[in-house]
């Protein structure tokens, strides 16, 4: 995502590292988006051993709501509100009358604008299923 915030620099063991935030997923931003996120970086330019995002690989597991929960607090609460229904005409309170669960995960993985694209650049498939079935379980 987009730098969103100043740049700290520090040495240690004598290596120069720069430090800063980047990312953005509030409604009202401005261009490119991302999931918040401290990057550490060298004065090489690469990032610093060990600061990579492990991405799980392969095909996802079973949704976990619990996961589902905190990511829709991270991601989606900005827009959506914490009960899901701050968008008049996206209520999440009656989806399920509107969308499957299956139907769900395709609309997050391939969302009508206003609502940005997470996935796959930003969010894992894992990810999606989780949301989706917290939206499912717990808001509707």
């Amino acid at each position: 995502g987009a730098m969103a915030g100043g740049i700290v620099t520090y040495e240690l063991g004598g290596r120069q590292y720069l430090a800063f935030a980047a990312g953005n997923i509030s409604r009202n931003a401005v261009g490119d988006l991302g999931l918040p996120s401290v990057v550490i970086m060298t004065l090489d330019g690469k990032p610093a051993a060990g600061t990579e995002a492990a991405r799980p690989a392969g095909a996802a597991g079973a949704a976990n709501i619990e996961a589902g929960r905190r990511l829709f607090g991270q991601v989606c609460a900005a827009c959506h509100g914490p009960d899901g229904n701050l968008i008049a005409d996206k209520r999440m309170a009656n989806l399920a009358s509107r969308l499957d669960l299956a139907a769900t995960v395709r609309y997050i993985k391939d969302p009508k604008a206003p609502m940005p694209k997470m996935y796959p650049d930003l969010l894992t498939e894992q990810n999606v299923r989780d949301v989706a079935a917290f939206v499912h379980e717990e808001l509707n």
